[in-house]
């Protein structure tokens, strides 16, 4: 409306035509506005032959109507009237890559850099066109080079992360930011870079890091409302919803639109457990900001888990008109109405009318597949899938559906070519194309084939991808028919003689330990963790003795190292190996949790280490599914060390897990269940002041923990206390023992 206001208050301005057309192919309903601002820009082409912001305009009409010759003649035409507009050079970069000729579109843009060195967008496209092409070594270096070159460019920094995490390089993508940091400390927007690099890859985090990110992201610029959304997502993970909430409303005063803060706000009320609430909350939020993207998605996916139908009808039937160019929300919005019942064919038509207004939207048709798969129209999926293919030939998702489709049409050689392809790609942006893919392999009972060729390629020198390798280690100990046996050890004939899947995964391990030191990486956690839920710990013992420099150097190893000494129950050994933790980046806390298991917690020592550790991984490690397990570790170690000030200090910190329940994802160690019951208790009684109850609570918690009383949740309806006898007998033995070696020794 502004832009027609505009143009007929000045229509002999071009600027004005300009901005009216590029509205229209900028923010238009698809192919039918781009035609429409093609038809409207042709006659002031005529009017003004020399306007280059029109030229542009025509150019890119062209290629958004997937005219790719006409737009690339017009662009030839700008360049030459023009050879310092950098825009259009690097727009006829991407038509010469759209046509195939690769090497002309990094041509035109080393000579584009040449004349204007600084214009990161160039550099940019560059790059975008060497990983399509799967040059992914070329694509590092040229970033290295051109971040070395604009060390203070802010913009191409955040740009760098990006595409070497879409390299695959999180550690050199980690890097940068951390270089950035290191060059202008007190720059507000560095720190959210490394603060939000690191929460994507919690790996590579220091303890505590990330959250120190953040806060000194907020410290230096308190407007940054997207390091307070981080922040309150990583507390909100830590169950501190109100600190999460706290930084939320105290930002939300300095947006101009609150719609983002108000949303954070009901998905934090969502994760505190709240189920009717948060939904009511951001149904009125979309309402009044029909505009937030963001809200909707998160909307439609509560729905979908809530299975509320009727909310779904009355929110998503009428399309508010800011939406009707954001295809995100309408794919899911057509996704959600289809599980609320809506009639298929009017959801077909308007799938139909969405794709042929936006044909070049991979990840649209992709959704259009899987949804026509379900529906198993797998004519109508095929013809949507071959649409595709030459507009993301290599993209992983792409290439895990083609397998599928394939594999349907009996065409076995293709489809074992391409999960070939993919299972030794170069980067893994996802696990879920390799899952996929072999999933539909097994399920063409084509896994034998597969694994043939895949061992083949191996041994040729070949490196799978981490998910890749964990599918082969996965399918290989169980060729030779072994059981998990995550809990328990193979007999010891079996650890000397193993089963023919473990020895190929042995002989995997020794083909990759050959050819790391070639500076190869992989995963070599992976193999130790597929021979430790099979019950090869022992095995994974003898391995670690044998190459302690090549465990130790890699975190994630040296964590299944631990994890086999944890299911063996060599307690005294694993308390050893683990002692070096706090000392090591990129240790998860279910480590720690296996850590805890080995601190039996009899002496005082003991204590007061299972105390630190739990405190020191809730405070400083990204928090997962031992969690819980990790906070009442920490209150049971504070209340038998009497330890009141460090109970409430810890209670009050986390006191969101302590309310006795277990969620269906959470780990917490079977013999501890008891402390579910006791601690909530010991925690009100210390919160109420009653000291002669706590005391009593601890006594009973020190009884339940030797086996001296039954826990709560086991007792039998009248209450008694049941003796367990064999500790009486265990301390007898125990007396007598000192009594001998006493005499031995000579003493009284």
């Amino acid at each position: 409306e502004s832009a027609a206001r505009w143009l007929s208050a000045r229509p002999d301005d071009p600027a004005t035509i300009e901005a009216n057309i590029d509205v229209l192919l900028n923010h238009g309903h698809g192919r039918s506005d781009y035609e429409r601002a093609l038809h409207l820009l042709l006659p002031q082409l005529k009017r003004f032959p020399y306007a280059l912001g029109l030229r542009l305009s025509h150019a890119s009409a062209l290629r958004k109507l997937g005219r790719q010759e006409e737009a690339e003649k017009v662009l030839h035409e700008i360049v030459r009237r023009h050879p310092d507009h950098a825009w259009s050079q690097v727009q006829l970069a991407w038509v010469n890559q759209r046509a195939g000729n690769t090497e002309e579109a990094l041509r035109i843009l080393r000579a584009a850099q040449e004349k204007a060195p600084h214009d990161t967008s160039i550099c940019d496209s560059q790059v975008q066109i060497l990983i399509r092409e799967q040059r992914f070594v070329e694509a590092r270096e040229l970033i290295s080079c051109i971040t070395a070159r604009v060390l203070d460019d802010a913009g191409w920094r955040g740009t760098a992360i990006g595409l070497l995490l879409n390299c695959g390089s999180p550690e050199e993508a980690i890097q940068v930011a951390r270089d950035a940091v290191a060059r202008s400390p007190y720059g507000a927007y560095y720190w959210l870079l490394l603060g939000k690099t690191l929460a994507d890859h919690p790996q590579y985090a220091e303890k505590g890091e990330i959250e120190s990110a953040l806060r000194k992201s907020i410290a230096f610029n308190p407007s940054l409302y997207e390091a307070a959304d981080y922040l309150a997502m990583l507390l909100a993970e830590q169950r501190r919803f109100d600190e999460a909430e706290a930084i939320i409303a105290t930002i939300e005063k300095r947006l101009d639109d609150p719609s983002p803060a108000r949303g954070r706000l009901a998905w934090i009320h969502r994760r505190r457990g709240e189920k009717q609430k948060p939904v009511e909350e951001m149904s009125d939020l979309v309402r009044h900001f029909p505009w937030y993207e963001w809200g909707w998605r998160v909307l439609l996916d509560w729905i979908t888990e809530d299975k509320a139908w009727d909310k779904a009808r009355q929110v998503l039937t009428a399309l508010p008109p800011e939406l009707r160019t954001n295809l995100n929300v309408r794919q899911k919005r057509l996704e959600v109405l289809g599980k609320a019942g809506f009639p298929p064919q009017d959801l077909d038509q308007e799938w139909r009318s969405l794709l042929q207004d936006f044909p070049e939207e991979v990840a649209l048709h992709l959704l259009r597949y899987d949804d026509l798969r379900e529906r198993e129209l797998w004519e109508e999926a095929a013809t949507v899938l071959r649409h595709v293919q030459p507009l993301a030939p290599h993209s992983p998702y792409f290439l895990a559906r083609w397998i599928e489709l394939l594999l349907r049409e009996d065409r076995r050689d293709e489809a074992l070519a391409c999960f070939e392809k993919l299972i030794f790609a170069e980067t893994e942006p996802s696990q879920w194309p390799v899952k996929y893919s072999w999933e539909a392999i097994k399920k063409a009972k084509y896994d034998e084939a597969a694994w043939k060729r895949v061992q083949a390629a191996i041994d040729q020198g070949s490196l799978p991808t981490p998910q890749g390798l964990h599918v082969i280690a996965d399918y290989a100990i169980a060729l030779g028919g072994a059981e998990k046996k995550e809990t328990t050890r193979q007999p010891g004939w079996r650890v000397l003689f193993p089963h023919r899947g473990a020895r190929e995964v042995l002989r995997l391990l020794k083909i990759f330990d050959a050819r790391s030191s070639e500076g190869n990486n992989y995963s070599r956690a992976t193999l130790l963790s597929r021979l430790i839920d099979y019950g090869y710990g022992r095995r994974v013992l003898w391995y670690w003795r044998r190459h302690k420099p090549r465990v130790e150097d890699d975190v994630s190893a040296w964590c299944e190292v631990g994890r086999a000494f944890t299911n063996l129950k060599e307690f005294w050994a694993g308390r050893k190996f683990y002692a070096s933790w706090r000392e090591r980046k990129g240790v998860g806390m279910w480590v720690i949790a296996n850590y805890l298991m080995c601190l039996t917690g009899i002496s005082k020592k003991q204590l007061r280490e299972v105390r630190s550790a739990a405190h020191d991984a809730l405070a400083g490690l990204p928090h997962d599914n031992c969690a819980r397990y990790l906070v009442y570790r920490e209150l049971e170690a504070c209340a038998l060390l009497r330890d009141q000030n460090g109970f409430q200090q810890a209670w009050d910190l986390y006191k969101e897990y302590v309310d006795g329940r277990l969620e269906q994802h959470e780990w917490f160690e079977s013999k501890r269940r008891y402390l579910l019951a006791d601690l909530p208790g010991l925690a009100r009684s210390l919160r109420d002041n009653d000291l002669h109850t706590y005391k009593k609570q601890i006594r009973q918690l020190r009884q339940e923990r030797f086996g001296l009383r039954q826990p709560q949740q086991a007792t039998s309806g009248s209450g008694q206390q049941k003796i367990q006898w064999w500790w009486i007998i265990w301390l007898v033995l125990w007396l007598l023992w000192m009594i001998s070696s006493n005499f031995n020794d000579g003493s009284r």
